[in-house]
C-alpha cells in the first residue's frame, strides 16, 4: 500500500513538474523575438527583460514568505500558476513599449514563485520515511523538469513555423493552466508552521558572510557569469533573425504565419537549443557541486 501511495505521489509530481517546466520552455527562449516583433528597440527589449528579472527576485521572496506564513504552499502555487497563465495572454493585445514592459513585469511576478513553491512541496514528499514523508527522489523531479523544458522548446520550434511566433503565448498559457489543478493534487506532507526561529548568531550570518573576501569574490563571479548569459541568451535569437539564419516574420498573406527557410528549419533550431541545454546541464553539474562545497564552507566559517 505504501509503495502504491509513493508511486501515485511521484506520478502527480511528474505531471506538475512536466507541465510547469514545459510551460517555461515553450516561451522563455523565444520571448525576445516576440518583443522584437512588436518593433521594440534593442535597449527597450533589454529594459523589459531586466525589469522582469528584477521583479522575479522580489516576488519570489515575498510570495514564498507569504506561503510560509499562511502554511498554504499548494494554494499559493495554484493561484500563482493560474495568474501566470492569464497574465501571459496580455502579450497578444499589448502594443507599445511601456504596456509590453508592464505585462512582462506582471508575468514575471506570477512566474517567479513557481519553482521554489513546487520545490518546497517536492522536498516535503522526498523526506526520509521516519519524518512522515513518502520516499521519492527529488532529483528525479528536477530531471523531469529539465527534460520537459527541452521538449517544450522543441515543441515551440515545431509549431512556430506553422502558426507564427504568437503561438508561444498560447502554449505557455495552456501548459500553465494544466499545471494549476495539479498544484492542488500533490500532497503537502511537511507543515511549514512550527519551525524554530533563527538564533541571533544565525540571523547575523548574512552580514558575516558579506565580510568574507572569498564570499564576495564568489558573488562577483556569479554576477559576471549570469550577467553574460543573460546578455547573450536574450539577444541570440534576435541576432539570428537579423542575420537571416532564422526568421519569424509574417507570411505574405499577413496572417502571422512564419515563413520557412531552407536552413535551418524551426525544429533544427530548437534541437540546437536542446543540445546546448543538455551540454550545460551535463558539464556544469560538477562545477555546481564544487561551488556548493565552497559556499557551504564559507557559510560554516561565518557561523562558526
Amino acid at each position: 500500500m505504501r509503495l502504491s501511495s509513493s508511486r501515485s505521489i511521484l506520478y502527480r509530481f511528474f505531471i506538475l513538474y512536466g507541465s510547469l517546466y514545459a510551460g517555461f520552455g515553450v516561451q522563455s527562449p523565444y520571448l525576445p523575438i516576440l518583443l522584437d516583433n512588436h518593433h521594440l528597440r534593442p535597449e527597450t527589449i533589454g529594459l523589459a527583460l531586466a525589469a522582469g528579472m528584477a521583479m522575479r527576485l522580489m516576488a519570489a521572496q515575498a510570495v514564498a514568505r507569504l506561503a510560509d506564513h499562511l502554511d498554504a504552499p499548494k494554494v499559493i502555487l495554484a493561484l500563482c500558476t493560474t495568474a501566470a497563465a492569464l497574465i501571459g495572454l496580455g502579450y497578444l493585445p499589448a502594443q507599445g513599449a511601456w504596456l509590453l514592459i508592464a505585462v512582462g513585469v506582471l508575468h514575471s511576478a506570477a512566474l517567479a514563485p513557481l519553482p521554489p513553491l513546487s520545490d518546497t512541496l517536492a522536498l516535503g514528499a522526498a523526506a526520509p520515511a521516519g519524518s512522515g514523508g513518502a520516499v521519492i527522489h527529488y532529483g528525479w523531479l528536477r530531471g523531469c523538469g529539465s527534460a520537459a523544458f527541452a521538449l517544450g522548446l522543441v515543441l515551440s520550434g515545431q509549431v512556430i513555423g506553422h502558426f507564427g511566433i504568437v503561438v508561444i503565448v498560447w502554449l505557455n498559457t495552456a501548459l500553465l493552466a494544466a499545471a494549476a489543478p495539479m498544484s492542488l493534487g500533490v500532497p503537502q506532507l511537511l507543515a511549514t508552521s512550527g519551525h524554530p526561529q533563527a538564533t541571533p548568531s544565525q540571523a547575523r550570518g548574512v552580514g558575516v558572510l558579506l565580510r568574507l573576501p572569498l564570499y564576495r569574490k564568489m558573488v562577483l563571479l556569479a554576477m559576471l557569469i549570469l550577467g553574460s548569459h543573460a546578455m547573450h541568451d536574450s539577444f541570440a535569437m534576435i541576432r539570428w533573425d537579423h542575420l537571416a539564419i532564422v526568421r519569424f516574420e509574417p507570411a505574405s498573406g499577413g496572417d502571422g504565419v512564419a515563413e520557412r527557410l531552407d536552413v535551418p528549419e524551426r525544429h533544427q533550431l530548437s534541437l540546437v537549443f536542446m543540445l546546448g541545454l543538455i551540454l550545460v546541464r551535463g558539464f556544469t553539474g560538477p562545477c555546481v557541486w564544487i561551488g556548493g562545497k565552497r559556499f557551504g564552507q564559507c557559510h560554516h566559517d561565518a557561523l562558526g
